[in-house]
Order: C-alpha cells, then structure tokens, then sequence
C-alpha cells in the first residue's frame, strides 16, 4: 500500500483490533477505548457517506504519532491531508529520554522469580521459565512506551565429539509491535556473518546505532525490515560464554550508555538461563558462516521431522540427544551452503 492509500484511521483500525493493543494504545494516548473504536468507524465507507468524521484533539493526534513512532513517516502526511489547517510542525520529532537512575536497577521481582525456577526447575522447563521471565522484564523495563523493541536469545549449538562450538542458535524471542507480543520459538542458526557470534567470541557488547547506514567493521548480517539499531551482549560465567542477548529496535540511536548497562545487568543474570556445562572457553569456539535465514527456511521447517527421523532409526532414544542430533545435521547443512555460497578460498 502507498501513501496515497494509506489512511491514519484505517490503521488505528487494524492495531486496535488486538484488544492488549488497544488498551495500550489508549492509555498511552490518554483516551478511551471506545474513543479510538469510534475514530476507526467514522473512517470506514458507511461512516463517510454519513458525513460522521469526528475531529480529534490535535495534542491526541500528537499523541497517537508519539505512541506508533514506526508509522511517524506515514501517519503525519495522511493526517495532514484530512486535516488541512494542521502543519508538519504540529508534530515534533520525539527524542529519546535519559533514563532515571531509578530505573537503571533490575526489578526486585524479576530476580526473585529467576532464582525460584532455576533453584526448583530442571532441564527445557527451568531453561523456557527463565529465559521468558528474564526476557520479559528486560523488554517492559527498555520499551516502557512500546516503540518497537525485540529481544531474542541465543545459545551456543552443543558442539559435536572432536569439534568446536560452530554455531549459535536463536531460542526464543519477544517483542513489541511490529513484532510479535507472544513468545516466539525460534531455531535459526547465526555464525560469524552475525554481531551475536562476534559478541560470543570477543566476550563484549556491542551496539549499532543505525543499521542501515553502517559502513564500520562490525558484522551486521541478520535481515529484518523493521530493525534500525541492534545490541548484543554475551552471556558469560567465569570466563566461559553459553549465548547471547541480541535486542532490536525500530528506533536509531536506542541503545544509549544508560540502555546498554541496564543490558548488561540482564546478560548477568541470563547465566541462569543455562546449565554449568553449556558454558565453553573461547578456545572452544571457532563460529562457521551461516547462511541468511530466508535460505535456512526449509530446513527449519522440517525440523521437528528429522527429530522424529533419528529416534525412528532406534540409535538414539532420548529426546535432548535426538535434538542435539538434528542440530548438527543441519548445521552441517547450512556450512555446506554457506560455503558454496563464498565460493572457494
């Protein structure tokens, strides 16, 4: 859809069609619910050819381009050509705030329920429960405003007898719109070409603070259309890292000094998301290249299938084996692919 198509009312309509959202949305903006149902059905073809087109407060349109900062370019020109008397300056550009020091310290609770699955839980369940509950407070803390923030985690493939850690492999990720609310399970692989795999193996953070224009050295290869600056930050324990934080957001320049020590304290605390043994020396680890994940697709998709494949052939019997298993096929996979790719050296 271009901007001659898009109207401000028709996409009010379609994120206030999930009811969190809505909810957000209005408390952000400060109105009612029923509000922003109204301005959406003012905006539909019945509602036109009654003439019924209400006018909202110019500071509640303010507020609705300030609370959707990743539509900004295109909500502004569709309300200026329904409201004629408005003006581009009626919508500054919102700059991103220092956070308080009150604010730089991770919630009391969020500790509390980390070290209570991870003192009462054990293997996929005390993994799951604390990885959701660390990810969880980290993206309400960093995107109180939801502007547009992700949060993925990433763990180092469990290296095969004779080999180093080739890979990481993204786990589990959630975010704030345009991406997806509910935890997302994720298996895509990311190697050398990726500012993670540089994060594991230098055992560093690092921020990017735009993406898209970014000549440095930094590798800067994962691909989503909504990302303009990114962080990694290791998750380390005596000189050992198991994975890493990877977050995103729709906004340049997000991750200030104060964001990215607020990350590091999180990156502290994920080493409980892993098991003492899933933690390696850097000696240990020599990341391969991994192929973009459009390619990785169909081999993701039939990943749950190979699991099944190798506990058919009566080898393997458990479960965790049968995935570490299919891990490596896979990534051997994906090497291969990578390789033919880069052509000989």
């Amino acid at each position: 859809m271009g901007q001659d198509d898009f109207d401000w009312r028709s996409l009010l309509g379609k994120i206030t069609h999930d009811p969190q959202e809505k909810a957000r949305l209005a408390e952000a903006m400060e109105v009612s619910p029923v509000t922003l149902t109204r301005w959406v059905s003012a905006g539909s073809r019945s509602g036109m050819k009654q003439g019924r087109l209400p006018r909202p407060q110019t500071h509640s349109l303010r507020k609705l381009v300030a609370a959707l900062p990743n539509y900004r370019n295109r909500l502004i020109p569709s309300i200026l050509l329904e409201f004629k008397d408005l003006s581009e300056g009626d919508f500054p550009q919102q700059t991103l705030q220092r956070m308080p020091d009150e604010l730089m310290t991770l919630p009391a609770i969020c500790y509390e329920q980390v070290l209570e699955a991870a003192a009462t839980l054990s293997g996929e369940l005390r993994f799951t429960t604390v990885c959701y509950h660390i990810m969880h407070y980290a993206l309400q803390q960093l995107d109180p405003e939801h502007s547009g923030l992700t949060v993925t985690l990433l763990r180092c493939v469990y290296p095969q007898p004779g080999y180093k850690v080739r890979s990481l492999q993204e786990v589990l990720r959630i975010g704030t719109p345009p991406w997806s609310l509910e935890r997302e399970e994720r298996w895509i692989f990311r190697g050398a070409e990726s500012l993670a795999g540089r994060s594991v193996t230098t055992q560093h953070t690092y921020a990017i603070n735009n993406v898209r224009i970014y000549a440095g050295l930094l590798p800067t290869a994962e691909e989503d259309e909504y990302e303009v600056s990114i962080a990694t930050c290791p998750v380390l324990l005596h000189g050992r890292v198991g994975g890493c934080l990877r977050f995103a957001s729709t906004q340049v320049d997000y991750f200030t000094r104060e964001r990215m020590r607020l990350i590091q304290r999180y990156g502290h605390l994920a080493l409980e998301t892993f098991g003492r043994e899933e933690f390696y020396k850097t000696s240990d680890i020599e990341l391969r290249l991994m192929p973009d994940q459009r390619i990785q697709k169909p081999f993701l998709l039939g990943f749950s299938r190979r699991i099944e494949d190798v506990l058919a052939q009566g080898n393997i019997i458990n479960w965790m084996e049968a995935i570490y298993m299919t891990q490596h096929l896979v990534e051997d996979d994906l090497i291969r692919l990578a390789q033919m790719k880069e052509g000989p050296l």
